[in-house]
């Protein structure tokens, strides 16, 4: 049961960190990531949604959208550490 509630935590905690709150705001004068860690993260993500896309349910014919499930993705990968 704790297991389950902190992985939960570490999730909702992670969403800080996704796509949406990760990239420059264009009216914030102060940019509080380096460029190298961007390209890092771009990367990442890059990977997570490469890898995520290539889960398919041949029951539905259907894959996964790799690209539109980042935001949960990073923050399940990062909240089960």
């Amino acid at each position: 049961m704790r297991t389950r509630y902190r992985f939960v935590i570490g999730h909702e905690l992670l969403h800080g960190f996704d796509d949406y709150r990760i990239e420059e705001r264009p009216s914030s004068s102060k940019r509080w990531l380096k460029k190298s860690t961007l390209k890092v993260f771009e990367r990442r993500k890059q990977c997570l949604i490469r890898q995520y896309s290539k889960y398919c349910y041949e029951e539905h014919n259907a894959c996964i959208s790799g690209k539109r499930t980042i935001n949960d993705n990073i923050a399940d990968v990062e909240g089960i550490k």
